[in-house]
């Protein structure tokens, strides 16, 4: 994992949860090498956070992290605000504008990528 600044790890530090990690890795903060978000996330410890500090040495510990304990956490946070978004509440109105949003767009915004054609798919995999 590459880490940007020391506010990564102030961030990580405070608030230990993979809505943290997705934060950073969607405003490009730290980034992830030879696999996904979802593979951190999926290796990440089974111990609960609360019991962690039990299994720490706590002296070594805080004189590791002190030096990030006072730190800013640092920004952008683009994903705290999606739950305040409007547009994205599920109701029917909401829907139907996400809809427009996404099909009312010109030709020449698909041309950029689409062959003549203007075929594209999607796909949901679970494996």
């Amino acid at each position: 994992m590459t880490i940007a600044d020391e506010g990564v790890i102030a961030a990580l530090l405070r608030r230990p949860r993979p809505d943290t990690l997705a934060n950073l890795w969607a405003s490009a903060r730290i980034d992830i090498v030879n696999g996904t978000i979802f593979d951190l996330v999926a290796r990440r410890p089974k111990i609960r956070t609360r019991l962690l500090p039990k299994q720490l040495d706590r002296r070594l510990a805080f004189k590791a992290f002190r030096q990030f304990l006072f730190l800013s956490r640092g920004g952008p946070w683009p994903l705290v605000d999606i739950a305040r978004d409007q547009t994205r509440d599920g109701c029917a109105d909401a829907n139907k504008a996400n809809i427009a949003y996404h099909y009312d767009v010109s030709n020449a915004f698909y041309a950029l990528w689409l062959d003549p054609e203007m075929v594209y798919t999607c796909s949901y995999f679970t494996d």
